[in-house]
């Protein structure tokens, strides 16, 4: 880090910069989420996606389209869909859900 031109200000040096350079930050969400979700598909055989707010849209990280019978399509993973649709099931959620979905994520770990 340096100190930028005003008082109080800091920026990072060309350095720490290049530390990021290729860093993905929610690449790792469908590894963990991927246990639970497989166990999920094979109790409901109904696909699921798990999407992650990106630039204005929803970015499918993970799903389990391939291995379920109900899917027509195979290759979710990279889509994108609207934002609302996530803003809309969240708004719709229950709290025991959103602490039951953290347990789990949380375990798979």
């Amino acid at each position: 880090m340096r100190q930028g031109e005003r008082d109080g200000q800091y920026t990072l040096t060309f350095e720490v910069r290049r530390l990021s350079e290729g860093f993905e930050d929610e690449g790792w969400v469908g590894h963990i989420a991927l246990p639970a979700m497989q166990a999920a598909v094979r109790e409901l055989v109904w696909p699921c996606d798990l999407a992650t707010a990106q630039a204005g849209f929803m970015a499918v990280r993970e799903s389990t389209h391939r291995w379920s019978a109900l899917s027509q399509h195979r290759t979710r993973i990279g889509e994108r869909m609207p934002l609302a649709i996530g803003l809309a099931y969240l708004a719709r959620g229950r709290r025991r859900q959103a602490r039951s979905a953290a347990g789990a994520a949380a375990s798979a770990r």
